[in-house]
């Protein structure tokens, strides 16, 4: 049996998917497989693949049908013992499985969450969610690069052999930053422990995580129900949790994410289109399991953030009056929110102040409603 599959879904992004493989051309461990499905893509993502040389990687086409399908599709075809869920555009270090694998078979019940950085490989002005400071540092790290920027729309910034034989210099030549999504400000207040935030399975995502194979559903590892952008794999997370999983963090698994287009016509309207996608599913999210903990995570993305939405488990955990409340509330602003129509403003009404004041002065309830149809039932 293969040891590691690295689920990949991708669409339209040959590009940063030839960098990305080329990454995994140098791996300290050796014995994996990428299973790549081809998510109806456009561009020459296709002839690409191709020729690409490494044995290893299999490639799976299939009509659009989204990011669910898509990694649905590679975990039912995929042969190892370990699954890696690793984007179609990021560069992964050269001990990036060796890493996940170690943490896996130390820990086989456990959920490992890597660490996610940023690079800039392929320089598109206009189309980048990038701050000038941010291209200005990646220029100043190569000589001539500044003008070379400036005077072309699109230019790759490295090549395949730079990322196979000269990965840490060429990754720190391109490195911008961090990714937000790391939730640095969790870790601070806990440590790598991840045992200790009651929500934890929220930090995940399959942009740099692993798990056992066993304890994923084949075909129906993600909800396809999810379309768009966002959610698809905190649902999965959240799943693993329910099943008794835990979710490790490890520094040393990194990747670095390439930073691309949101897929709008411009950087702002990728993001309000994402937004509205995560807005969506969320909801989706929030009537499937009708927990506690799944309205707090949905209402921590309006406001709240994720460690009030934290403080605020913990508390309802140990007080039944508040945890009632709170699911009643909760429960109104669901069936309040019928549409997409600015979903943020309506839906988050209680998603700052009100539900923080919910812990000093809980909500009254109508005497008309059922407490026994509350979400109360926090997992």
């Amino acid at each position: 049996m293969t040891a590691v599959s690295v689920i990949m879904p991708t669409f339209d992004k040959a590009r940063y998917l030839e960098l990305t493989l080329a990454s995994f051309m140098r791996q300290t461990c050796d014995d994996f497989e990428i299973v790549v499905v081809d998510d109806g893509s456009r561009d020459d993502t296709a002839e690409m693949l191709a020729g690409w040389p490494d044995r290893r990687v299999r490639v799976l086409r299939q009509e659009n049908a989204g990011r669910s399908a898509a990694r649905n599709a590679a975990v039912a075809a995929a042969r190892g013992e370990w699954v890696v869920f690793c984007d179609d555009d990021r560069l992964v270090a050269p001990d990036f499985l060796e890493v996940h694998l170690q943490r896996l078979v130390a820990d086989p019940r456990s959920v490992v969450l890597g660490f996610k950085r940023r690079v800039l490989t392929y320089w598109r002005r206009g189309e980048l969610p990038l701050e000038m400071h941010e291209w200005l540092a990646v220029a100043a790290r190569t000589p001539g690069l500044a003008t070379r920027m400036e005077c072309a729309e699109r230019l790759l910034l490295c090549t395949r052999a730079e990322i196979v034989d000269e990965f840490d210099a060429t990754v720190g030549r391109l490195l911008v930053g961090d990714e937000l999504d790391n939730q640095q400000d969790q870790l601070a207040a806990c440590g790598d422990d991840l045992a200790q935030l009651p929500m934890s399975w929220a930090l995940g995502t399959t942009a740099n995580m692993s798990v056992a194979r066993r304890y994923l559903d084949g075909g129906q590892t993600f909800d396809e129900r999810f379309r768009g952008w966002g959610v698809e794999d905190t649902d999965l997370c959240y799943r693993l949790h329910l099943k008794g999983l835990v979710m490790r963090f490890e520094r040393g698994a990194v990747n670095y994410h390439q930073i691309h287009p949101l897929g709008g016509a411009t950087p702002r309207a990728g993001a309000q289109q994402r937004s509205q996608d995560c807005e969506r599913n969320f909801r989706i999210f929030c009537e499937k399991f009708a927990t506690l903990e799944s309205h707090l995570l949905w209402r921590s993305m309006n406001g709240l953030g994720l460690q009030h939405a934290q403080a605020l488990l913990q508390q309802a955990q140990q007080d039944s009056r508040l945890r009632d409340e709170m699911a009643w509330a909760y429960r109104e602003v669901l069936r309040l929110y019928q549409g997409p129509a600015e979903p943020t403003a309506r839906a988050g009404q209680l998603s700052g102040q009100a539900v923080v004041g919910l812990a000093t002065l809980p909500l009254r309830r109508p005497a008309r409603t059922d407490p026994s149809a509350s979400l109360s039932r926090a997992a």
